[in-house]
């Protein structure tokens, strides 16, 4: 077997023998050496053809990404927008509700826990940038759960307004009711302090009888009774006088016998308040014809008062009533 000490000699030796070079080729050259550039270049091919598809994906995947931070950032856009609505909201509710400062207390510390959890949805969205094929299901499946607290924090805040709302509206009809019970004992009061008033101003009228008449230029004889008037009209015809009317004659103010100034008796019909107006004027001027009807003797109409009524003014400058003035310490009660 023949033997070579170097390379060199070896390949001197096969460039002066072409056959054993040939032989040797055939023998070294195996066809998995011949096919290796063919394999080499579809391994080249491979290798571009996996280049290609990872630059797809990750393209696709800075695609995806892109997507995914404008429609977070549209999310956090109407999570705002929800946030200014429930401000101004509560801003609304605090106008009307310094009563449940507590109770906005406690929402404006939901409202901060919301915001927290916001923050916290921040974090981990900088964090699913970094694992967004990972973390994308799950990211989505967590902004569903955000919505639906948001909704449900809506939903809570819709239920406390229509809550206070109720109760306010039953605050004011308490309070209403409250108005009319005071003003019906307001009312009840001004009247009772107006009988008083009436009857006070009477007695002081009947005490001033002499006075009045008097100022008529009639002489006093007396102050009629409730048993004089009644012995006045018995037996008389009444049945054309409405009965209400007849019963207010006989508990009229004031009825005074008189003498004029030829001594014949006459009679005068005084009706007393503290503002004389036309009802005081057309009683007066009614009850006086009563007592000329049943007596037969002249009787003539008068009011006493602290004020006259202007609408009464024309009847007094006439005549066709009298009006004595009575002054404040008349009504004084001692």
């Amino acid at each position: 077997m023949t033997t070579f000490s170097t390379v060199d000699e070896l390949v001197r030796i096969l460039d002066a023998d072409p056959q054993m070079a040939e032989a040797l080729r055939a023998r070294v050259l195996t066809r998995e050496l011949l096919d290796l550039p063919e394999t080499v270049a579809r391994l080249t091919a491979r290798v571009d053809e996996f280049s290609a598809a990872a630059a797809a994906r990750f393209e696709q995947s800075d695609r995806r990404i892109d997507a995914l931070e404008q429609h977070m950032e549209k999310r956090f856009e109407e999570l705002n927008k929800r946030m200014e609505a429930l401000d101004k909201r509560m801003d609304t509710l605090d106008s009307r509700m310094n009563a449940l400062d507590k109770r906005v207390g406690v929402l404006e510390k939901q409202i901060v826990e919301l915001t927290k959890r916001v923050e916290l949805l921040e974090k981990r969205f900088e964090a699913f940038e970094r694992r967004v094929d990972r973390r994308f299901d799950v990211l989505e499946k967590q902004m569903e759960a955000l919505e639906k607290r948001v909704e449900l924090l809506e939903k809570r805040l819709d239920d406390f307004e229509e809550n206070v709302n109720a109760r306010f509206d039953a605050l004011e009809e308490r309070v209403d009711e409250l108005d009319r019970r005071t003003e019906r004992r307001f009312q009840r009061v001004f009247d009772d302090l107006s009988i008083l008033r009436a009857a006070h101003a009477r007695n002081a009228a009947r005490e001033q009888a002499p006075s009045i008449v008097e100022d008529m230029g009639l002489q006093w004889i007396r102050n009629l009774k409730v048993i004089d008037i009644l012995n006045m009209i018995a037996g008389k015809d009444t049945s054309d006088i409405p009965r209400n009317l007849m019963r207010r004659f006989r508990r009229a103010d004031l009825f005074v016998e008189t003498a004029d100034a030829q001594g014949e008796t006459c009679y005068v019909a005084v009706e007393v308040s503290y503002t004389a107006d036309e009802r005081d004027t057309d009683r007066a001027i009614t009850f006086a014809g009563y007592l000329n009807r049943f007596t037969q003797r002249n009787a003539y109409p008068a009011v006493a008062s602290l004020r006259m009524d202007n609408r009464i003014e024309s009847l007094v400058e006439s005549g066709s009533v009298f009006w004595y003035e009575m002054l404040p310490e008349d009504l004084q009660i001692e």
